[in-house]
């Protein structure tokens, strides 16, 4: 099963869906902000590398880098 913040799935090639390099987390699209229905609700994640999380997300949501 797919966990926060890891691979998407058991696929080794995971592209990250902003910039296409390897991702190696899963981001959530609407923010769960605690609702554990958009938590495990695999269409609300995206997979995603370190970099672009760190950088554009975390800064769109308005946390320091």
């Amino acid at each position: 099963m797919l966990k926060p913040n890891r691979r998407r799935s058991g696929d080794e090639d995971t592209k990250c869906e902003p910039c296409g390099t390897h991702a190696t987390m899963v981001n959530y699209i609407a923010p769960h902000k605690g609702d554990k229905h958009l938590f495990q609700s695999r269409s609300n994640w995206q997979a995603i590398c370190a970099p672009c999380h760190n950088g554009a997300v975390q800064s769109s949501e308005g946390r320091p880098v």
